[in-house]
Order: C-alpha cells, then sequence, then structure tokens
C-alpha cells in the first residue's frame, strides 16, 4: 500500500511540460522521513513495569491498493513505542475520524485493544469456558 501526504507541499513545477504528479510513498519511507518535532510524547496510562509512554505522529492521506487511488482521506497514524526487549516497536494504523482527533486520543483507542482482548480471555477462563462449549 502507497500513500500520499496530504499536508506536503506540492512538488515544484518550473514550467515546462506536464505538471508533476504528487508523490506516493510507502507509509514506512514516510515514518523515516519525520523530522523529531513531528511526533507527540504521549503518557497514555500507568502499567505494570511503570507509566506507558508512546510517541504518535499523525497525517492525513490518501492511499493507493493496486495501482488505484482511493477516493477518499483517511488519518494515518504511527505510533512508536518500545518493546519488552526494549527496541522500537512501530504500528501504523488508519482512521477515518474526523480530521481534528488529537494524537492521544487515537493512542488511547489503539492501546485500549489489547486490553480489550486481555480481559475477554480473562472472562472466558473465569467462566469455565475456554476449553469447552455450552450443552444442551
Amino acid at each position: 500500500m502507497l500513500l500520499r501526504d496530504l499536508d506536503a507541499p506540492p512538488p515544484a513545477y518550473h514550467g515546462r511540460g506536464a505538471l508533476p504528479k504528487r508523490h506516493f510513498e510507502r507509509v514506512d519511507q514516510w515514518r523515516d522521513a519525520l523530522g523529531g518535532d513531528a511526533r507527540t510524547r504521549i503518557n497514555v496510562r500507568d502499567g505494570d513495569k511503570g507509566p506507558l509512554e508512546v510517541e504518535v505522529a499523525t497525517c492525513r492521506v490518501r492511499t493507493k491498493i493496486n495501482q488505484r487511488v482511493m477516493k477518499y482521506d483517511e488519518t494515518l497514524v504511527v505510533i512508536r513505542s518500545p518493546n519488552d526487549e526494549g527496541a522500537t516497536k512501530y504500528d501504523f494504523y488508519f482512521s477515518n475520524a474526523r480530521s481534528g482527533t488529537t494524537p492521544k486520543e487515537f493512542a488511547r483507542v489503539a492501546l485500549a485493544a489489547h486490553r480489550i482482548e486481555e480481559a475477554i480471555k480473562r472472562g472466558k477462563s473465569e467462566a469455565g469456558l475456554s476449553h469447552y462449549e455450552v450443552r444442551t
């Protein structure tokens, strides 16, 4: 999947030939080109090993899938956090949320998914439903 940053300035036009097309690039290339001030550091919640802090970068984009440009804009959300071994981990999300949605809200929702899955798993285990089906 490729994306085009809608906030990036258009390519320079030098007055000769056709207008240059806007550039599509891979998500990891866009991420690597970010400056240090493009990310927002967010303290999401207190965790077992101390506060969970992540860095979030967001951008309005247009995506291109299988050589076809999508007709709608999305928000690309890139969350950078340390994994259990201390290495840097990146998670990428596309959202159709309003354009005014804050990076903190994106981080809260993205990181809540893991906690919800854990709660469902724990609930199944406590109710004894993890290894058999309900009988009639």
